[in-house]
């Protein structure tokens, strides 16, 4: 939760929220209903899925706030060219016309 808290102060939202459902949804879900009633591992098989999710979401946002937090990194929202893409559709919206 700290992850995507730090991550939202840099304007990133939707890959990490993208992560977390993937996660919750695709990795700790399955996995401790697997342990849980498949294994019969009762309790601590579910909240050893829950663990197993709750640490893959935090490692991919932690890889992320690394490579978005060091120096130079292009922020996201960004083009290549340094504007920004909301400045551009603001741009495109008030004068019709693309600029390239």
């Amino acid at each position: 939760m700290v992850g995507l808290g730090a991550l939202r102060g840099f304007e990133d939202v939707k890959v990490p929220s993208i992560v977390a459902l993937l996660a919750y949804w695709g990795v700790a879900l399955p996995l401790g209903y697997g342990l849980g009633f498949g294994l019969k591992l009762g309790a601590p098989g579910i909240w050893l899925g829950l663990l197993t999710g709750l640490t893959t979401v935090a490692g991919v946002l932690l890889v992320r706030f690394r490579r978005q937090s060091r120096p130079g990194a292009q922020p996201p929202g960004t083009t290549l060219a340094g504007g920004s893409i909301y400045a551009e559709a603001e741009q495109l919206a008030t004068q019709g016309q693309p600029t390239f």
